[in-house]
């Protein structure tokens, strides 16, 4: 299969902690989540899950239906509106014991305002090459256009005192559908100022962010393609090496947290 192995993903990770936290997470995502259920489903076959944090993932939905209102305030909960996200999950958190901390795999995914600077030929200044040149205060509010149902979410959920982190997806692959509109300069530089405007407001927020290891990118900053997804036509989602790769830093973002409130 080409897989990689648990000790070949935790060496790209950094290394793994044994130490036992009892922490309980809970990942809500966007399609960039399906990985990361794939990559926890594989672990736990191979017994290479850490015994000390409990994961669960859920996948809600696509991200483009992200734009718009797909929940409500619910008291103790966000309650899920979209009738397709809430036949995969009816609520946030879940009913039952609270999680520890909610890991939010939606906000750092740029594929929607990127796609629109592609089609209308825009591009930021400093980047260079063609395109029309919108200001940084323009594509701020872009951004925060695109994750604005996200970040209300985030901001609710904060409300209840549930502690939140964000889960980094994949960066883009050297075959992204959108590459040769684009040129790789442009869409690599669009993708690092889309993330860094919402870097900006989870810190505001105290929300850290697990990022995807730096060994995950070839020299230009694209994704290795090891870490591709397994359908030839999907370009630009990981595969379940990267869902286990990131398993894994959530695991040890986990034990470290634990660590330093012990």
């Amino acid at each position: 299969s080409g897989a990689l192995t648990r000790a070949a993903i935790f060496d790209l990770a950094g290394g793994a902690t044994g130490q036992d936290t009892g922490m309980r997470i809970l990942i809500v995502g966007d399609s960039h989540a399906g990985p990361l259920k794939r990559g926890w489903e594989r672990l736990r076959a191979d017994g290479g899950l850490h015994g000390g944090v409990s994961i669960t993932v859920h996948p809600v939905g696509a991200a483009h239906k992200l734009v718009l209102p797909f929940w409500q305030p619910a008291g103790d909960h966000a309650r899920i509106t979209n009738p397709r996200f809430r036949r995969r999950l009816s609520r946030i958190p879940p009913s039952g014991p609270r999680p520890d901390a909610i890991g939010l795999s939606m906000p750092f995914w740029s594929g929607r305002v990127v796609r629109k600077m592609g089609q209308q030929d825009l591009s930021l200044h400093g980047i260079g090459g063609p395109g029309r040149l919108v200001s940084d205060a323009v594509f701020r509010q872009m951004v925060l256009a695109d994750q604005q149902e996200i970040l209300a979410l985030a901001d609710y959920l904060l409300s209840l005192d549930l502690r939140l982190f964000v889960v980094a997806p994949p960066g883009y692959f050297r075959d992204f559908s959108d590459l040769p509109r684009l040129g790789p300069l442009r869409l690599l530089r669009l993708d690092a100022a889309y993330r860094a405007v919402m870097r900006a407001e989870l810190a505001q927020r105290a929300v850290p962010v697990v990022d995807v290891p730096e060994a995950c990118f070839d020299r230009q900053g694209f994704m290795l393609s090891a870490f591709r997804n397994e359908d030839p036509a999907d370009t630009h989602h990981g595969n379940s090496d990267f869902g286990a790769l990131m398993i894994g830093e959530i695991e040890r973002w986990a034990v470290a947290r634990a660590l330093s409130k012990s």
